[in-house]
């Protein structure tokens, strides 16, 4: 946002073909770029109002000037001084024919480079050229700014919509609006040169002709002969027991707190900054620790044309590593650091054998909580009190019972099957961990030493048996296998016939003289409807859902055995 306290506004009005020019302005470090008068507080704004018409379709050398004008404009941006207000308008670059097509792209603020950039590469060449329009528009937006305004308009030709720039430019002086307008004519005929120069010298400026890209680079570099800023340079050095190291560094204005520049100290070159003459407030954060601490350095006073060199102090941390040991062994553990007393850790990690958890810590007091994953309990070993000093290094080791492994195998007729289990602590009735076995693998866990209860259940029949081993005894370093016997099942088959064919037909099956059923399902011609079932007597029902009576057949007293297929035929 433009404020009040601006003290000088430079507001570029330019074609983006006035950017071949820069070409041999933006290549090393520039000299003086925004003058040589700033004084501290001051704050620059320039807005560029680009020139995308149709005729920027144009080539030069075999090469558009829109893209030439991307290209350069992209590396003029990245040029500019932090401090820097900075806006962009364009006009034809969005209806053919129309000289209205005039849009504020970004309003005059705080210099975000890449939007910027990429606005611009977005830009197609379409319209017309508007100058009047653009610079109308522009103008009147500076009627609240008290101090001159630098115009700088370049173009590759004169008013296409009908307008007077020149008049215009005369009027908008009339009015109060403090500005004065320097012109570039680039590749221009005789009578375009006419109004270009009538509009320089309405606005109080200087006229340059351009015919090449090296006589548009002279001449845009006479424009700025008397700037009204120098560009000033900050450096910031992060220093930790003497030593630089890596530090992320933000730059607001004084007193604000959106920041208008960021990047990190590199070691050992430090952290630069092209800025405007002004005042400043610096962040910068050490990221190496989980405090993330920060050195607030506030007042920071940038001189005109001067290097301004700050360096922030940091506490030296030390360092903590935690080794988690079973039966002599280190393994992998969840590890979390608290600030002694406090119950929302700093940071989390794992250790990673043969290497022990590491982390940088700001000296203090610190409890640390290791926890083993590897077993349904989760132990957690706590190392309280935990003494952090600057520069060393401080070697902590958390041990833990080994566990026991459990093996169980659930067998049906001799061979193994997939069974659901469940394993509890002895005594309680919520399962601590559950899973299936895995033909030929059995199903397997690790359990801290202790008694334990295990149910195996049976699912593949609708009674879904339970087979209990209670009171199981797991040892430090040792496997206890465990086999649940399950009795075999027979098969059930029914088919359902209407007028000799087999058809749809709904099935439900109750233990004998029951009236819940168990399980239900549908024939499904020409396959019958199948069931495993346990050894026993069972009643079924077939209804046929065709007809409105939907008519039932009952098949009663139904024998299943052991490892036996019973086939039954409901007729309809």
């Amino acid at each position: 946002m433009l404020r009040k306290r601006t003290k000088t506004t430079f507001f570029v009005h330019i074609s983006i073909t006035l950017f071949l020019v820069i070409i041999g302005m933006t290549s090393g470090t520039p000299k003086d770029s925004f003058g040589d008068t700033g004084r501290p507080g001051e704050t620059g704004n320039i807005i560029f109002i680009l020139d995308a018409s149709g005729s920027m379709r144009g080539q030069i050398n075999g090469e558009a000037k829109i893209d030439i004008a991307k290209r350069v404009l992209a590396g003029l941006i990245n040029e500019l001084p932090a401090g820097l207000n900075v806006g962009l308008v364009a006009y034809g670059h969005r209806r053919k024919g129309d000289c209205n097509d005039v849009e504020e792209l970004s309003p005059l603020g705080t210099l975000h480079r890449q939007q910027l950039i990429n606005k611009i590469k977005a830009l197609k060449p379409k319209g017309k050229t508007p100058i009047s329009k653009s610079v109308e528009l522009t103008a009147e937006k500076l009627r609240s700014v008290e101090e001159e305004t630098t115009i700088v308009l370049v173009s590759d030709g004169k008013e296409t919509c009908g307008g007077d720039p020149c008049e215009l430019v005369k009027k908008l002086k009339e009015s109060g609006i403090r500005f004065v307008m320097h012109v570039i004519g680039f590749d221009v005929t005789a009578r375009e040169k006419e109004q270009l120069d009538c509009i320089a010298k309405a606005g109080g400026g200087k006229y340059f002709t351009a015919r090449n890209a090296s006589e548009f680079s002279n001449a845009m570099k006479k424009v700025v002969e008397k700037p009204k800023f120098r560009v000033s340079v900050l450096k910031v050095t992060a220093l930790k027991n003497g030593t630089p190291f890596q530090a992320y560094v933000r730059v607001f204005r004084q007193g604000e707190n959106d920041h208008m520049a960021v990047g990190y100290t590199d070691p050992p070159s430090p952290f630069s900054l092209k800025l405007l003459p002004g005042v400043y407030d610096v962040w910068v954060q050490d990221g190496s620790v989980p405090d993330k601490p920060v050195v607030q350095l506030k007042g920071v006073n940038i001189e005109p044309g001067k290097t301004t060199e700050k360096v922030a102090e940091f506490t030296k941390e030390g360092l903590l590593k935690v080794t988690a040991i079973k039966a002599g062994k280190p393994f992998v553990a969840y590890v979390r650091v608290f600030r002694q007393g406090e119950n929302d850790h700093l940071t989390v990690g794992y250790t990673d054998p043969p290497n022990p958890f590491s982390l940088k810590l700001l000296p203090g007091v610190y409890d640390i909580r290791v926890q083993d994953g590897s077993v349904p309990d989760k132990p957690v070993v706590q190392l309280k009190g935990i003494n952090i000093e600057p520069g060393k290094t401080t070697e902590k080791v958390a041990e833990f019972a080994k566990e026991g492994l459990l093996k169980v195998t659930a067998i049906k007729a001799g061979k193994p099957f997939v069974a659901y289990v469940r394993v509890f602590r002895h005594g309680e009735n919520d399962h601590m961990s559950v899973g299936y076995t895995d033909p030929p693998n059995p199903f397997s866990l690790k359990l801290l030493p202790g008694v334990y209860d295990i149910r195996v259940q049976d699912g593949s029949v609708p009674d879904k048996p339970v087979v209990q081993l209670k009171g199981i005894n797991i040892e430090p370093g040792k496997t206890t296998e465990k086999v649940t016997e399950f009795t075999k099942e027979g098969l059930l088959k029914v088919t359902a016939i209407k007028a000799g064919k087999p058809f749809v037909a709904y099935v439900r099956v109750f233990r004998q003289e029951e009236n819940d059923h168990m399980a239900v399902g549908y024939t499904d011609p020409p396959n019958p409807f199948s069931l495993k079932l346990l050894p026993g007597v069972y009643d079924i029902r077939v209804q046929d859902g065709s007809v409105p009576d939907k008519p039932v057949v009952q098949l009663k007293a139904v024998i299943i055995k052991s490892g036996v297929t019973e086939n039954q035929v409901a007729n309809f």
